[in-house]
């Protein structure tokens, strides 16, 4: 499992991702290229997923 949060999908990174079995990403920029090779895209700001999972994590 990888989850890229904010991240753009650029060629290099892609490369490096591909052989994973599931690829969730979160990116608040709609027309990303990681969002072409993803099984899960999620469009929204990281930012804000990141801290409602730390909030679930210690709260």
């Amino acid at each position: 499992l990888y989850i890229a949060f904010g991240i753009s999908g650029s060629i290099h990174h892609a490369c490096g991702i591909l052989n994973s079995k599931k690829i969730i990403a979160v990116n608040k920029d709609c027309n990303a290229s990681i969002f072409e090779y993803s099984d899960i895209g999620i469009i929204c700001d990281s930012g804000e997923i990141i801290r409602k999972i730390g909030e679930k994590i210690f709260s």
